[in-house]
């Protein structure tokens, strides 16, 4: 009875080193982006509009067929938006002015795949079906951006 218990002990001991290091030991992201390309549905992180940034400090913009939702959303600096990509099709949100992607400061389309594209207003992919992606704001203004794959869809963030 006493093996069978020290065996149970180590097993729950290997379990918890085993998730720790799958999900708690894993490197940060880049700053100001996060790219979930997991075929899994979206996690839920809307916040009320009048709730303030409490902990997450996160908005959400749902990408939907017909565009934006909500068209334009408000943070303080240092916030973060996530686009959850709702539509059935690929989307890619950017900065605008399409095809260049430099109204946000520092932000151009001809940094994607380089060593600034974690620091650019920019997502540098097609985002998938049920996929997100997010991107940290540093600079105050009303930042406008669309879906570089459909230019015509556009939104704004207002960084207070």
């Amino acid at each position: 009875m006493v093996k069978r218990g020290w065996w149970i002990a180590v097993g729950a001991i290997l379990l918890g080193g085993t998730v720790f290091a799958v999900w708690g030991g894993k490197p940060a992201e880049a700053p100001g982006r996060r790219i979930d390309e997991s075929s899994a549905a979206p996690v839920e992180l809307q916040t009320p509009p009048d709730a303030g940034m409490g902990v997450a400090n996160i908005r959400v913009v749902k990408i939907t067929t017909e565009g934006f939702e909500p068209a334009s959303v408000t943070t303080k600096q240092g916030g973060t938006v996530m686009w959850i990509n709702e539509s059935d099709r690929n989307a890619w949100p950017a900065s605008a002015i399409h095809p260049v992607h430099t109204v946000y400061p520092g932000s151009s389309i001809q940094k994607c795949g380089g060593a600034d594209e974690g620091l650019i207003f920019d997502a540098c992919r097609s985002i998938a079906p049920g996929a997100s992606w997010s991107f940290t704001f540093g600079e105050i203004g009303t930042w406008r951006y669309h879906d570089h794959l459909r230019p015509s869809l556009i939104g704004a963030v207002v960084v207070e």
